[in-house]
């Protein structure tokens, strides 16, 4: 039972209502007003408090106004709020007679055929016969609407027909089981057919003309040494670099030897003349080995713009 309205805000006309004086609900309660004075919204207030739905109460939000609606009351068992478009409790032992219970559940349709010309009236009572209703009323609407289209795409389909079978005929064709697996199959052989005949069409193959590769200078090229390196140097930069750095460290180092000026560390600043490391680093680096690094290079690059992508997929086919 309800007891009390306690606070309607923001909900047609209650821009802020809050209840005063002694407000509470007898066994019987008679809510007057003169017209678009708020009972069809208190009715709306009523609709979602028993069905949980906030739109009944959206739907009547006051224009103008900052601020989302709410609605508290006073029920038997304790306050009740809408607040954020939920209650958080809700009242289903209510009915409310109203236009919108008449609109909901009871139902009247009037429509002439145009086949024999007769008046149809049909009376609906029960909100699932409304429902049924209203949507055999739709299905109705939407094959008349759609029956004209079905026509002129039927006349624009027989245009394009060949032959003695009609349209009404080949629609009216016992369906074929796995038609789509036998089109396929088809498909296949038609396809092999036309591939047949390309090759048997298509020119010889043409001899093709490949680029002299050095491979004396690659094979003396890879079997040269650095015969001047000491091991003492050569054990020493690599052990360095194995300890202390990756893959590209070998490269790094031999990047940073020219900047070495005045036997000074490039990067701290320290004397480096006694340093036993940098000694074995411009053994390893010397002349020797940034002539053999070109030479790779030069090679590589050689190699790279003869045997492109191009030709390597011309030789692949």
């Amino acid at each position: 039972m309800i007891e009390k309205i306690i606070k309607i805000k923001n909900v047609g006309k209650f821009v802020n209502y809050l209840s005063k004086e002694d407000t509470t609900f007898r066994r019987f309660t008679l809510i007057h007003s003169y017209n678009a004075q708020g009972k069809t919204t208190l009715s709306a207030i009523l609709r979602s408090l028993r069905t949980g739905e906030g739109k009944y109460i959206q739907e009547r939000c006051t224009l103008g106004q900052a601020g989302n609606p709410h609605v508290a009351l006073l029920l038997e068992g304790g306050p009740v709020n809408f607040t954020d478009s939920l209650w958080d409790n809700v009242l289903p032992d209510i009915e409310i007679f109203d236009p919108t219970f008449v609109d909901e559940n009871v139902y009247a349709g009037c429509y002439v055929e145009h086949e024999h010309k007769k008046n149809l009236y049909r009376f609906a009572i029960g909100e699932k016969g409304v429902s049924l209703a209203k949507e055999v009323d739709e299905l109705d609407n939407k094959i008349r609407d759609i029956n004209p289209e079905i026509t002129s795409k039927k006349k624009d389909v027989e245009k394009h027909i060949t032959g003695d079978m009609n349209l009404d005929t080949f629609l009216s064709l016992a369906p074929v089981d796995d038609i789509d697996k036998k089109i396929a199959e088809n498909e296949k052989v038609i396809d092999s057919l036309k591939k047949a005949t390309e090759i048997i069409e298509k020119s010889l193959l043409s001899e093709i003309d490949l680029p002299n590769l050095p491979f004396q200078d690659i094979e003396k090229m890879l079997c040269k040494q650095l015969a001047d390196i000491s091991q003492e140097a050569d054990a020493a930069v690599k052990q360095h670099i194995s300890q202390f750095m990756d893959d590209k460290g070998e490269i790094w180092i031999n990047q940073g030897m020219p900047y070495i000026k005045d036997e000074q560390c490039p990067f701290c600043g320290q004397d480096i003349n006694k340093v036993d490391l940098v000694a074995a680093y411009r053994s390893y680096f010397n002349q020797a080995y940034k002539d053999l690094k070109k030479e790779i290079a030069d090679m590589s690059k050689f190699l790279g713009e003869t045997w492109n992508q191009n030709l390597i997929l011309v030789l692949l086919g």
